[in-house]
């Protein structure tokens, strides 16, 4: 090896085989005899191979450039196109061409002497690759003779799925765009064949510009096609991948009573009118019993039983017990599926509003899958399964269709994480839940039939998101913890979180693409336990960064084993009730690890989706009650969890930030905007009501918004604030502080003080403050002890009540006069009021009503 200085050199090679590297400045290399490698480094450089096989290599574009104004182009005085090489591996080309996308072109200088390799596209700082050869080489030089960046052909990222269609059905089939990339970034190209090389049946046809397959097959195209796709980046690197198409045989009945027998292949069966008995045989078949009193047996395979109409196997108990109900024999779990697409169902429940019930018969032999409503004949949808599959059959056996607008475009959308996204799945005593106020919002929003909620046969939720679950575990935990990990840190693989978060995730979309296309998105909420292991780590921000790495890790094995282009919506963990923590006995100092360690993980949940284009923080809630603050009596140590109410919020928040990210319009303004607290509560920008709750003496507090405030049975403080507030003390001696704006006062059962602050936040005629149930009888106060009645002077006066009496024409200031309901206060001299107050219902009124 010869090395230069950064001066200007002149380095002259062996004959052996030299590597000769010139450095910076303006250099001069002679390679000499042998297989030499020159490098000129940085400046001007002159390069001569010599005798030999030399390779003349630029490491980098400032080895040799042009800008507009100046020329520090290199140039190699004998290239020998017949051995000489120009290695450019380095600099990124990817082979000649017109100078852009990552080519090069090749031009000559006007006397013929000079041949230039050049670059039209310049880096940021207008600098762009030039190389002179002395020489006219422009009809010699091709390819061969650089040493160019390898080509990496593409890859398959997402396997194509095995398809299935009927004879004599429409066939469609996307290949998704993400199932193919190219590290180069190369523009892909398609075609497609059968496996082997043949052409495509004649009824199957493949648009490549759109990369989807179309057609019909009739009833002779019965059996399976091995199609193989195959994307070409343009540059001789290409990837192909097959996928299996199974045409299905169709087997149909009369309008009689038909035995229909399938054999060991895939078929459909279609029984027609009449009680039919369809017996598919081996193979992965559909049977559809149609009208009539059917019995149905899949036999081995993964067999679909479907219907299409509620008439195809219903009871009607007004026409003596007619039951045309088919019967199922030998239903599998796990494996086949019951297709009720067409029927509108949703789920289980309670045989209502959309659901099915489940029920077994007396002998426990039998369990019947009901609807309880009934068609305008008296007719109700009802089949059997032989057996009992009470707690085994869920919703997942099941193909569903929605009710929402969408039709067959469904947006699957589940709540991962841990318990704050379990509990939206959570259903209160409204019958409502984040999730269902998700759902509705977003189908009202998009016009997609959502889903994000499974059931299992029992009506409960099939829950994805673990309670107290962290993204840092260690394969070594204990066998309790080992089921809360969703990510093993010392080993980097998924924990059993994850892995049965993917299990039961595919199965459900599996259930719902054979329905429609389906557009998967999820809701991660995550971090809590996160929080409490880097309050525990000596080295807090490398505790964070773990926590960070890991959760995109999660991420990342959620959509390779989902879907490649599902947007991830985070829910940002929210604060920590330090009361509660009090009464489980925490320290300070733990206390405030614990909110440290809260805002390490929120950080890191900003930063993961400022980073990442398909990870949006979608929802905060730390301004909404938790369940510590709802019901402290209950909930008294519950230091991380919200409220029922707190929750459907969070649904609705997320409702209205999902449809703007899809490029639908969310409205926040139909939000619910009432939350609950049992402890002093102010309410956020955006929420509109507050309810007091429990029995302590407690404050409420509004903000600039038009807010109604409910006290609880004891003494509460209410302050309205800004906006025409409705404020209700309910029982209690309360204290009632209506603020600017035009408000209305009930200060309820006992003692309650209706308190003035300001002038400035009171007003006169239509705008004038109410009191809606003053009861001097009870105690009730006016509170004007913080007005001065007088402002021609220095001190804070009190005022004067003259009853119904005129205000005075010489000095009415510090007078107040109540008539036709009305109480009127005037702080200057004119017999003009500056403020009225309406008492509805009072006609009358004494000066020991006042606090003065």
């Amino acid at each position: 090896m010869i090395n230069g200085t950064p001066g200007n050199d002149v380095l002259i090679g062996t004959s052996a085989n030299d590597l000769i590297l010139g450095g910076s400045g303006n250099d001069t290399l002679k390679g000499e005899a042998g297989n030499d490698v020159l490098v000129g480094g940085v400046g001007k450089d002159i390069l001569t191979g010599g005798a030999g096989q030399d390779v003349f290599r630029f490491d980098d574009i400032l080895d040799s450039y042009r800008k507009a104004n100046t020329s520090s182009s290199d140039r190699i005085i004998d290239f020998d196109a017949s051995s000489d090489k120009i290695d450019l591996s380095a600099l990124g080309f990817t082979g000649l061409g017109d100078g852009t996308n990552g080519t090069l072109y090749i031009s000559l200088n006007s006397t013929g002497t000079r041949t230039y390799v050049k670059s039209r596209e310049a880096d940021v700082n207008g600098n762009r690759f030039e190389l002179a050869l002395e020489g006219n080489y422009t009809s010699i030089l091709t390819e061969s003779h650089f040493i160019f960046r390898a080509n990496v052909a593409p890859i398959v990222t997402s396997p194509l799925l095995d398809q299935r269609v009927d004879e004599n059905a429409v066939f469609s089939y996307l290949i998704p765009a993400s199932s193919f990339a190219d590290e180069d970034g190369d523009s892909l190209s398609f075609s497609a064949q059968l496996a082997g090389g043949s052409a495509l049946p004649t009824w199957l046809s493949f648009d490549a510009a759109t990369r989807t397959f179309s057609g019909t097959p009739d009833y002779s195209h019965a059996g399976n096609y091995e199609v193989t796709v195959t994307a070409s980046d343009g540059r001789g690197g290409e990837v192909s991948d097959s996928f299996a198409l199974r045409v299905s045989d169709v087997l149909t009945g009369t309008s009689g009573n038909d035995t229909l027998v399938g054999t060991p292949g895939d078929e459909v069966l279609l029984g027609g009118a009449g009680n039919d008995s369809l017996s598919a045989g081996a193979g992965n078949d559909h049977l559809e019993g149609g009208a009539g009193r059917d019995t149905l047996t899949g036999g081995a395979g993964i067999d679909v039983f479907r219907f299409t109409d509620q008439l195809d196997s219903y009871r009607n108990y007004a026409s003596g017990g007619l039951n045309l109900g088919d019967s199922i024999s030998d239903f599998e779990i796990g494996v086949d599926k019951i297709d009720l697409s067409g029927l509108g169902y949703t789920g289980f429940g309670n045989g209502r509003d959309g659901t099915l019930s489940l029920v077994l018969n007396d002998a426990g032999t039998k369990t019947y899958v009901k609807d309880y409503e009934t068609d305008a004949n008296g007719n109700r949808f009802e089949f059997a399964l032989d057996g009992n599959f009470l707690g085994t059959l869920s919703e997942s056996d099941f193909i569903f269709g929605n009710s929402g607008g969408g039709g067959n475009n469904i947006f699957f959308i589940p709540t991962l994480g841990q318990s704050n996204a379990r509990g939206l799945r959570v259903f209160g005593g409204d019958d409502a839940s984040g999730v269902s106020e998700l759902v509705d919002d977003l189908e009202q929003y998009t016009g997609y039939s959502v889903r994000s909620l499974f059931l299992d046969s029992s009506g409960n939720s099939i829950d994805v998101a673990v309670g107290g679950s962290t993204v840092t575990g260690k394969s070594t935990d204990s066998e309790t913890e080992l089921l809360k990990n969703w990510w093993h840190t010392d080993t980097d693989q998924p924990g059993a979180a994850l892995l049965r978060a993917v299990d039961i995730l595919e199965d459900q979309l599996a259930s719902l693409r054979a329905t429609g296309t389906v557009t998967f998105a999820m809701v991660w909420g995550q971090g809590e336990d996160n929080a409490e292991e880097i309050a525990l780590a000596a080295d807090k921000q490398a505790a964070a960064q773990l926590y960070k790495e890991s959760t995109l890790k999660v991420f990342d094995y959620l959509k390779a084993h989902l879907d490649a282009e599902a947007t991830i919506y985070m829910m940002q963990t929210g604060r920590y009730q330090t009361d509660a923590a009090v009464l489980r006995g925490y320290t300070q100092p733990k206390i405030d690890s614990i909110v440290e360690g809260i805002e390490y993980v929120q950080q890191m949940q900003a930063e993961i989706a400022s980073e990442r284009s398909d990870v949006k923080l979608a929802v905060t809630y730390t301004d909404l009650p938790m369940r510590a603050e709802a019901d402290p009596v209950k909930y008294a140590d519950d230091v991380w969890h919200l409220s029922d109410e707190s929750r459907e919020i969070v649904g609705q928040r997320l409702a209205d930030y999902i449809a703007d990210d899809l490029g639908f319009h969310g409205e926040p303004a139909d939000n619910t905007t009432t939350v609950e607290s049992a402890v002093n509560w102010t309410l956020a920008a955006n929420l509109e009501s507050l309810i007091l709750s429990g029995s302590a003496a407690i404050n409420g507090t509004g903000n600039d918004l038009n807010n109604t405030i409910f006290g609880n049975a004891a003494a509460n403080t209410l302050r309205g604030g800004a906006g025409n507030d409705m404020l209700a003390g309910g029982d209690g001696e309360d204290e009632l502080i209506g603020g600017a704006g035009l408000d209305t006062l009930y200060g309820g059962a006992a003692a309650d003080r209706f308190d003035f602050d300001a002038l400035s936040e009171m007003s006169l005629a239509a705008l004038r403050d109410v009191i809606g149930d003053f009861n001097a009888a009870e105690g009730d106060k006016i509170d004007l002890s913080r007005l001065d009645a007088i402002l021609a002077t220095s001190d804070v006066d009190a005022f004067t009540f003259i009853g119904s009496a005129d205000f005075s024409n010489t000095n009415a200031a510090g007078q107040l006069r109540f008539a036709d309901g009305v109480l009127a206060g005037s702080v200057n001299e004119d017999a003009a009021a500056e403020f009225e107050i309406q008492l509805v219902g009072v006609t009358a009124l004494n000066q020991g009503d006042f606090i003065t």
